[in-house]
C-alpha cells in the first residue's frame, strides 16, 4: 500500500479500520488548521520613527552644560489605560542628568501623547546618546526604546 503524500487523517482512518474492522468512508475530510489570532498586549507602546522627535532632532549641537528638554510623541498600542504611575526609565548610554517628566494624565488605549525628559549636556565635547523606555506601574518595560542623540561642541 502506497502511503507517501497521504493525509494523516486518512492514514489514521486506515489504522483505525484495521484495528476495529470498521468500514472506511469513501472520502475522508481533511481537517484545516486552526485560525490564529494576534493577542494585543495590555501594556505596549509604539511610535512613528518619522514623526516621533518633537524636539531636539538627532545630531543637534549643544554647548557644554546646556540644559534642554527632549520630547517624543508615542502611542499607547496596548489594551490597558496608562496611569500616572507609568513613566520613562533610563536604559543605557549617557544619562546626561536626565529626569523624566510625569505623564500628563490617564492615557487611553490608542491615544497618542508627548513624553519628555529634561537633560543637561555633558561638559566634555563629543557625541552622546541616551536611551529611555516606558515602563508600567510595576516597573516592567514596554515598547521600543526612545533615543536622544546630541553633539557637544
Amino acid at each position: 500500500m502506497k502511503l507517501k503524500n497521504t493525509p494523516l487523517l486518512f492514514i489514521f482512518v486506515l489504522v483505525l479500520q484495521a484495528c476495529t474492522s470498521m468500514p472506511i468512508a469513501e472520502e475522508a475530510t481533511q481537517i484545516s488548521p486552526a485560525v490564529t489570532t494576534t493577542a494585543v498586549l495590555c501594556d505596549d507602546m509604539s511610535y512613528d520613527p518619522y514623526t516621533t522627535d518633537i524636539t531636539i532632532p538627532d545630531g543637534t549641537v549643544m554647548s557644554p552644560g546646556q540644559e534642554f528638554v527632549k520630547t517624543w510623541e508615542i502611542k499607547n498600542t496596548g489594551s490597558c489605560v496608562w496611569s500616572d504611575q507609568y513613566k520613562l526609565y533610563y536604559v543605557f548610554g549617557e544619562k546626561m542628568s536626565g529626569v523624566p517628566q510625569p505623564l500628563p494624565n490617564m492615557i487611553e488605549a490608542g491615544q497618542e501623547i508627548e513624553v519628555s525628559v529634561s537633560f543637561k549636556a555633558p561638559d566634555k565635547a563629543g557625541e552622546y546618546v541616551s536611551a529611555w523606555q516606558m515602563a508600567n506601574a510595576k516597573g516592567i518595560p514596554l515598547g521600543k526604546f526612545l533615543y536622544v542623540k546630541i553633539l557637544v561642541k
